[in-house]
C-alpha cells in the first residue's frame, strides 16, 4: 500500500496547515488532498490497513459527510512514512 501514496520525503504542507492552526478534523475529501490519492484509492485503505485512521460523521445517515480527526491523520502518516521522525 505505501506505494500507492506519494511520498516525496516531506509531510504535507496541508496537513501540517491544519495542524498549525488546530484545525481537529478535515473532511474525506481533503484527506484525499493531502495524501494525494483519488476517493477510491482513500476506501481501499479504510477497508485494507487496520491502523488507518477511522472516519466520524457528525450524523447518524448515509449522507452525512465523512471526517477524520487530524492529529490520527498526522500520527499514521508520520508512523507510515516518516518513521524517523
Amino acid at each position: 500500500m505505501k506505494n500507492e501514496v506519494k511520498s516525496n520525503h516531506q509531510i504535507s504542507p496541508i496537513l501540517i496547515k491544519l495542524r498549525s492552526e488546530n484545525v481537529w478534523r478535515c473532511s474525506g475529501s481533503l484527506l484525499c488532498k493531502i495524501l494525494q490519492i483519488n476517493r477510491q484509492q482513500l476506501i481501499k485503505f479504510q477497508k485494507s490497513l487496520p491502523n488507518f485512521p477511522k472516519p466520524m460523521r457528525d450524523r447518524n445517515t448515509r449522507q452525512a459527510v465523512m471526517y477524520f480527526d487530524v492529529d490520527e491523520i498526522y500520527e499514521w502518516y508520520i508512523g507510515e512514512f516518516h518513521s524517523d521522525f
